[in-house]
């Protein structure tokens, strides 16, 4: 039996190794997206694993025993699901592939989008143009801290009846 990993995005594959090994079959492994070579290392595999080499039809018919194709991903896009199909190959994803991260990633972003941050950022790394100037760093000593918004609040909640080193930040 022979595995191929087409393309992949990760440190190892010691895992798909370790599987592979273990019911008597060979892994091969590269990083290719050409059709012309994906066609050629393909042509003998008895299973496919990729991420975003496009499986064409083309690379479909040079396979000669291949039995599954499946894509590390939500996605099946990159597969000609109908060559797959006329040649009897399942084709199977990852539905849950990354979900926390892609879920997380966009929360990040929305956050980033209402604060501006991408503009913040683009200016202050071009200060010359500048809408806004960051405040100046003898602004943020700790004597200072009272002319912010928050820290007048916390002062205003009961904060000057902290610990006297705290109180001290906010004189």
């Amino acid at each position: 039996m022979k595995v191929v990993i087409t393309d992949h995005r990760f440190p190892n594959v010691e895992q798909e190794q370790r599987a592979v090994e273990e019911a008597g079959g060979k892994l091969v492994v590269a990083q290719i997206t050409d059709e012309d070579q994906l066609a050629e290392l393909c042509k003998d595999a008895d299973g496919v694993l990729t991420v975003r080499a496009p499986i064409t039809r083309r690379v479909i018919e040079a396979m000669q025993r291949c039995r599954i194709i499946v894509r590390y991903g939500i996605g099946i896009d990159s597969v000609d699901i109908p060559a797959a199909t006329e040649r009897g190959i399942m084709v199977a994803n990852v539905p849950d592939y990354c979900i926390d991260e892609v879920s997380d990633q966009a929360l990040t972003l929305l956050l980033m989008l209402s604060r501006h941050f991408a503009c913040q950022t683009r200016t202050l790394v071009n200060l010359e143009d500048a809408e806004f100037a960051p405040p100046a760093w003898t602004d943020l000593r700790p004597g200072r801290l009272r002319q912010n918004r928050i820290a007048s609040r916390r002062q205003s909640r009961g904060a000057r009846h902290a610990h006297p080193d705290l109180r001290s930040l906010l004189e």
